[in-house]
Order: structure tokens, then C-alpha cells, then sequence
């Protein structure tokens, strides 16, 4: 991905927060997850998760979007706290919580600071502790990062959405493809996949790579 960066993203309902969570839902639709019997995409409220997935056992899996561009604080860290224990009220077969924030958690491990990720550790921790003391049972907790999303992204069979999100030029394998039978439907009887106009630029290339024309 070119020229990649989190302010490009488009605005949904004149906003990034819900373009962001809009993204996150239509990759965790896509996300292959075992014994997966369906996907519900809630709105708002969301009851703490912006979508989720229930599994063949009736358990759930719950995605909450974050919007923070920075590190976050306090305040910030509440927020996160706030949702998950709203999700985990409404709907307590939930056993795995994806948490999306669009930053990469920093580890520069310096003597007296708190990183991005020691802070996330802590407050997993804290989480699941929650959830085991007022729902007696264990609850996993998933981030995805700036990197999580790229590598989906990244993938052929998401360029559509990398194009809708970020307004980019879809140069995917399937838009040449399209573009190829589109010129060759347009073409009609006169395209033939037999190479059979001779350019006199071959020579130079023959030159160029010293190839057997070439040095007859």
C-alpha cells in the first residue's frame, strides 16, 4: 500500500470514528474464524462491540473500534474498560474480545516509563480478572493494530475495500483482468492472441539483452 496513513480514511456519516468502525466490521465479516455460525453487525448504541460472531456452541466473539490517533491515556483507556464491560453485560457468552485501535502498540521498554503495550498487558489483565470474579469465566482479548489492518488490506481479495476506505486506485489483479476482456470485447473479431505485428524496437531489445537474434 502506497502513501499509506490513517488521516486518508474517508468519513461515513461525516466521521472517521464511524468510517473506522465500518472497516473493522467488514474485515471481521471476512475473518476466517472457526466453527463461525454467524455475523451481526449492530449499530448504535452498539451495546460495547460494533459487531460480533457466534460460534456454533452459542459462545461469541465481540470486535469494539477505537478512534484514537495517539497513545492513549486515561481517559482513553476508560473508554476501551467502558466498552468491553458493557459488551460483556450484553452478551455474557462472549469468550474472545477483538480490541481495534488504528496505532501499533510501542515497546521501547525505557527504565520508569510505561509503555503502549506494558499498558495494554495490565489492563488485559485487570479485564480478565472482571470477567472471571462477575462472569466466572475466562475471556480472551485480541489486538489489532495499524499492522493487523495492512495485512488484510494488503491482501487481492480486499482491494476493494482498501479502495473505498482510502479512496485508492484500484490496480488489482482483477481490475486488469477486467480491463483486458473489456479491450478484447471491444476489439471483436479483429483480436488475435497470436503475436503478429513485427516493430523494429524488438531489435533494440535483442541488442540489449544479447541474445542469440541478436548475435546471428
Amino acid at each position: 500500500m502506497s502513501n499509506f496513513h490513517w488521516t486518508n480514511l474517508i468519513s461515513l456519516n461525516s466521521s472517521q470514528n464511524d468510517a473506522f468502525e465500518e472497516l473493522l466490521c467488514q474485515l471481521a465479516k471476512k475473518e476466517p474464524i472457526e466453527n463461525k455460525k454467524d455475523f451481526i453487525k449492530v449499530g448504535n448504541p452498539d451495546g460495547g462491540v460494533e459487531c460480533y460472531v457466534v460460534l456454533e456452541n452459542s459462545n461469541e466473539i465481540g470486535f469494539q473500534a477505537k478512534w484514537f490517533l495517539s497513545t492513549p491515556q486515561n481517559t482513553q483507556w476508560g473508554q476501551v474498560e467502558h466498552s468491553f464491560k458493557t459488551a460483556l453485560e450484553k452478551h455474557p457468552k462472549m469468550t474472545t474480545y477483538y480490541v481495534a485501535i488504528p496505532l501499533d502498540r510501542a515497546d521501547p521498554r525505557v527504565k520508569d516509563r510505561i509503555s503502549f503495550m506494558e499498558k495494554w498487558d495490565e489492563n488485559i489483565e485487570k479485564w480478565k480478572k472482571f470477567a472471571k470474579d462477575n462472569y466466572s469465566h475466562e475471556i480472551d482479548f485480541v489486538y489489532w493494530g495499524s499492522s493487523e489492518f495492512i495485512d488484510r488490506l494488503s491482501q487481492e481479495e480486499n482491494a476493494g475495500l482498501k479502495k473505498f476506505f482510502f479512496n485508492e486506485i484500484d490496480l488489482s489483479n482483477q481490475w486488469f483482468k477486467n480491463q483486458n476482456k473489456s479491450a478484447i470485447d471491444d476489439l471483436g473479431a479483429r483480436y488475435t492472441p497470436e503475436i503478429n505485428v513485427e516493430l523494429e524496437i524488438v531489435e533494440n531489445f535483442n541488442a540489449l539483452s544479447r541474445n542469440n537474434t541478436f548475435k546471428e
